[in-house]
């Protein structure tokens, strides 16, 4: 779409979780206030202390892997 306001009706939380290093995703709205996404994530049994979080209109993680520098 080429409106420059559009705004998309689902969002990913991105979640990286150092208990058990792993990346998870949800899908979620998006609010306005933080406090419901650290909502979401204690009931899904995150410990707020040991994540990293965001909100992207990404569902998928762009592979990067092409664009590392190899030292020789």
């Amino acid at each position: 779409m080429n409106d420059k306001h559009y705004v998309p009706d689902n969002f990913t939380l991105w979640v990286l979780d150092f208990n058990d290093k792993a990346v998870y995703n949800y899908a979620v709205k998006l609010y306005a206030d933080e406090s419901e996404y650290l909502k979401i994530l204690e009931d899904v049994g995150h410990e707020l202390s040991k994540i990293e979080w965001m909100i992207s209109p990404y569902d998928e993680a762009i592979d990067a892997t092409k664009d590392l520098r190899v030292a020789d």
